[in-house]
């Protein structure tokens, strides 16, 4: 009861927030960039199997340019460390399991883009019932290319159970009974 009267109240701080103060708010502002990603949680996806976060949660990693200069901004798959995983989340074993639509984007001023962030797990039993955590790093480019700041955002995604090899292993068995 008490967590659903405080969250409208902080989302109303947060636009008040960010309407009344110039670079902070939701998207927290970084030379003019604000971004939409946050924290995404997927539960149940299949081993062996590609998923489109933004059809499966229909959410894609929205990019705003809220300055008068067209920005550089490049995203990055990061595996968290140890003290920045999220409680029971395990790092992602392996950072070629998650793609980008887009990695480098260029953004004229006052525009939006988006771009879709792909979950491609291999056919491994042994990962059913893990939640793997994956960190994206959105950072501004200056003219040289190195990053002039950047923002953190995170994709926890629990591995559902293959019910086949249950089925399989208990069709054999009972065959071999026989």
């Amino acid at each position: 009861m008490r967590f659903r009267l405080i969250m409208p109240f902080l989302a109303l701080v947060a636009g008040l927030q960010s309407a009344l103060l110039p670079g902070a708010g939701a998207g927290n502002s970084t030379s003019g960039l604000r971004t939409e990603f946050g924290e995404v949680r997927l539960p149940k996806l299949a081993i062996g199997k590609s998923y489109s976060v933004w059809r499966l949660a229909e959410t894609a990693l929205v990019l705003r340019n809220t300055g008068d200069a067209a920005m550089d901004v490049r995203v990055d798959i990061l595996v968290p460390s140890h003290h920045d995983l999220r409680p029971g989340a395990q790092p992602l074993p392996d950072p070629l399991w998650v793609g980008l639509e887009r990695t480098r984007l260029l953004l004229p001023a006052r525009s939006v883009t988006r771009t879709d962030v792909r979950v491609t797990l291999p056919y491994d039993p042994d990962l059913a019932g893990k939640t793997f955590q994956v960190d994206l790093r959105t950072s501004t480019m200056d003219e040289t290319g190195h990053r002039t700041s950047g923002q953190v955002h995170r994709l926890l995604f629990t591995v559902a159970m293959d019910y086949r090899d249950d089925t399989e292993a208990q069709f054999s068995s009972r065959t071999q009974e026989r």
